[in-house]
């Protein structure tokens, strides 16, 4: 069972920090937490006193840290420039920017003296547009700390009904900057720490989507980093490794979910088709629309777009599972505030066909939202419609992942819209 301690606020600034070698999570806590302190006013109060994993510590009190560096480098019109450019990019499919992409890239940015430095955006991060190079001890340490522990941590500027990054405009609006902790959770966080652009610590509604336009740093959700040196790594993560997005000295880092169906206006289920009257064995089952009536349960405005995935499982005559069908990530909804009483176009995903050979008169649905972690088993018990059969079936999510709710479609049902009570649904079924 993992340690929990409490984490104090941070108030005295300490004057140096001396090289260590972290041999536990604990010392590694003490010494971040009593000795990392020493620039760019890192003594500032972000994270409130809570009860933690050592693990989740050290990760917060990280991402604070960086949060305040990055807040002081806000203030540049030519970061906003770059951070815009690159989000823009959507390295994930979302408005993220991962740091260890962007933190060598050259960067130039004026003084307040008018003097141009031209430098990286670790560079800027660290000491701005001072005219010092190389970094102290201090820095150093940060910064390894800082990729021991959060290899993935990014930079979102998530798209909301009010502010988009795709309109920001970078020469009048410097934006707010929130962290996501590492116990953060839709159904109890009801706060979370921000910096103002003037450098104030306030709190926000986690569920409330505000006026302003924020950065947002946090652990990525949608990508993994694998160490190049230990291949057992990619045997252990939880998460379908999917596309490489990039490589350094330390780190492979992927996709963490596939791509699944994409929003977009729907299609018409395949050119020939016919509706049948009702669901039959030989007609085609397809994914047409998703609706979320609270997207707050499930995914906080700050985290940006939510990532659903749908699995569809069933049982042959005797019992035994099969697996029929199983989205990656869906690309929609995509905006936190739209997706509320709102129906999401998805191009008819074309998820099974209704057969004598694999069902049992009945599937079951269980709808996730994917926050990652490790691989844990979710077990769902029903009873195909005159069997005589109580089957079991498991799911494979992971261990931080929301779950939407699960339902069984029996081949008798001929309605085309469903819903768990999270998320709804609509689909089609065709003849071929």
């Amino acid at each position: 069972m993992k340690q929990k301690i409490p984490v104090p606020h941070f108030g005295s600034r300490l004057r140096k920090l001396r090289p260590l070698i972290f041999k536990t999570a604990l010392v590694c806590l003490l010494a971040v937490f009593a000795e990392s302190c020493t620039y760019n006013d890192l003594n500032r109060e972000i994270a409130p006193t809570r009860i933690k994993t050592v693990e989740g510590a050290i990760e917060d009190q990280l991402s604070a840290k960086f949060s305040i560096l990055l807040n002081d480098a806000l203030q540049y019109k030519e970061v906003r420039q770059f951070l815009k450019d690159e989000v823009t990019k959507k390295i994930d499919d979302d408005f993220d920017i991962l740091y260890a992409a962007v933190r060598n890239q050259s960067l130039s940015v004026k003084s307040a003296d008018g003097i141009l430095k031209t430098t990286t955006f670790e560079g800027i991060l660290l000491k701005g547009a001072n005219k010092s190079t190389g970094r102290t001890d201090a820095e150093s340490l940060f910064i390894d700390s800082l990729f021991s522990y959060l290899p993935t941590i990014q930079i979102a500027f998530p798209e909301t009904s009010k502010n988009s990054p795709l309109t920001w405009n970078v020469g009048e609006t410097v934006p707010y900057v929130t962290i996501v902790e590492s116990d953060n959770d839709e159904a109890t966080t009801k706060k979370l720490p921000a910096i103002t652009p003037a450098g104030n610590h306030i709190e926000i509604d986690a569920n409330v989507i505000p006026n302003e336009f924020y950065a947002v740093v946090g652990k990525s959700e949608r990508i993994i980093a694998i160490k190049n040196t230990d291949n057992s790594t990619q045997n252990k993560t939880a998460r379908v490794i999917c596309q490489r997005v990039f490589q350094d000295d330390d780190y492979t880092y992927y996709r963490s979910s596939c791509g699944g169906g994409g929003g977009g206006g729907g299609g018409t289920g395949g050119g020939g088709s016919t509706q049948p009257t009702c669901r039959t064995y030989g007609v085609n089952e397809f994914l047409t629309q998703i609706n979320v009536p609270d997207i707050s349960s499930i995914e906080s405005w700050a985290k940006g777009a939510p990532e659903l995935k749908l699995q569809i499982k069933t049982a042959n005559a005797s019992g035994s599972q099969i697996d029929i069908f199983a989205t990656g990530q869906l690309d929609a909804p995509r905006r936190a505030g739209i997706a509320n009483s709102n129906w999401w176009d998805l191009t008819d995903i074309d998820m099974f066909q209704w057969s004598q050979t694999f069902t049992t008169g009945a599937v079951v649905y269980l709808w996730t939202e994917i926050d990652g972690g490790d691989l844990v088993t979710v077990t769902i018990a029903y009873s195909p419609p005159n069997s005589g059969l109580t089957v079991t079936l498991n799911f494979k999510i992971g261990d931080g992942d929301d779950q939407c709710g699960w339902r069984t479609l029996q081949l008798t049902e001929c309605g085309n819209q469903f819903s768990t009570g999270t998320i709804n649904w609509r689909s089609r079924y065709f003849r071929y």
